[in-house]
């Protein structure tokens, strides 16, 4: 062996590169520990490990030894430069692929705040063009009840208003999947849920207004439909407000905010004039309950309604706005469909039923009810 056992140990712990030469004849064996029962168990043990770690080459001379060390370098040497090669290759080719990454990062960022814009500049066009020719169309009706002027004003509004809402309807769809790209699922919800939805139950109530306008009726009000436009023009302002500071701070397309689930505190919608529904019918119910009448039980948010509603906001202290929000809600009987009551029936309610019959059976009734059970 060419190195003694400790050396090899150290150079392989080391990473330095070992060459193992292994003689295959022994001119006198007097020279060698063959004779020697306790060297050859250690040379033994030496062979075998080295064996284990590295191939070992033969030679019988010192020819062959001169030819296995030469050999045996120049294998080594190659092995240190392909490893030489290849971490270089790994490291160019790392600072070749970053720069690539980040400019692809770069260019996606870049096309996402443009289309952005583009959607933001869309979407702003359609609100600003339906909210003033919305204007238009109310100021065309006041000006008939107020001044006389006459039903082809309202007509000329109405075409023009009809031309916006068509091209509203057209790309309804088409904006809500390009908001939701662009600012995210949130921008989308508010988008949908608060300004569309406003401009719809405006749109309603103006239907309303100006049929009720054209008619031969005298007694036509008024409804305080300029503030709810001034409303939903603050709102379209906050909404404009939101996608430009998304874009300013980069938080568009897959940057966007992700969505975050949120309630009303009442678990009820906001309503107002205009609105139509179940959610109204309920509100009508409840402010039947309250004392407060809003006449017909038929799901239109119109006059009486609004009239019960600020009736009943001035009573408990509300702020009296006509708009049934968390607090008008939470201060509201229950607006539930009443339950039918048969023969039978026990509980809770056919108490509260019986007790209703008995205070006022002497003058309503032909007989009590008897003994009060739950």
């Amino acid at each position: 062996m060419s190195i003694t056992n400790l050396e090899f140990r150290r150079a392989g712990q080391s990473g330095i590169p070992r060459i193992a030469l292994l003689r295959i004849s022994i001119p006198d064996v007097s020279f060698s520990d063959l004779e020697n029962p306790q060297r050859i168990a250690l040379v033994s043990a030496f062979r075998t490990e080295v064996a284990s770690e590295v191939r070992a080459a033969e030679f019988r001379d010192l020819q062959g030894l001169i030819q296995g060390l030469s050999t045996g370098i120049q294998v080594e040497l190659d092995k240190r430069d392909r490893r030489q090669d290849a971490r270089g290759a790994r490291q160019a080719s790392a600072a070749d692929t970053s720069p690539g990454l980040a400019r692809i990062a770069h260019q996606r960022r870049e096309d996402e705040h443009r289309q952005a814009m583009q959607t933001f500049e869309e979407l702003a066009r359609l609100l600003d063009r339906r909210l003033y020719r919305m204007r238009r169309w109310y100021w065309a009706i006041k000006r008939r009840l107020e001044d006389g002027a006459g039903l082809d004003q309202i007509s000329a509004a109405r075409k023009d208003y009809d031309e916006v809402l068509l091209v509203w309807n057209d790309n309804l769809n088409r904006m809500l999947a390009l908001v939701d790209i662009s600012f995210g699922r949130d921008v989308r919800r508010q988008l949908e849920t608060g300004v569309f939805e406003e401009f719809a139950a405006v749109g309603r109530a103006l239907e309303e207004f100006a049929r009720q306008a054209s008619g031969d009726r005298e007694d036509v009000e008024i409804p305080p439909l300029g503030r709810k436009m001034n409303m939903l023009r603050h709102r379209v302002y906050r909404l404009n407000s939101q996608m430009l500071s998304l874009m300013r701070d980069g938080h568009v397309g897959q940057d966007a905010p992700r969505a975050v689930a949120s309630a009303a505190p009442s678990g009820l919608p906001q309503l107002e004039f205009g609105h139509n529904g179940s959610a109204v019918r309920r509100l009508q119910r409840a402010l039947g309950r309250s004392g407060e009448s809003p006449g017909l039980i038929d799901g239109g948010f119109g006059r009486n309604t609004d009239r019960a509603l600020r009736a009943f906001q001035r009573s408990h202290d509300l702020d009296h706005d006509g708009i049934a929000g968390p607090r008008t809600w939470d201060a509201l009987p229950s607006g539930a469909p009443m339950p039918v009551l048969r023969e039978g029936a026990r509980g809770e309610l056919v108490r509260e039923l019986q007790a209703v019959l008995a205070e006022y059976a002497e003058q309503r009734w032909e007989a009590a009810p008897g003994h009060l059970q739950s």
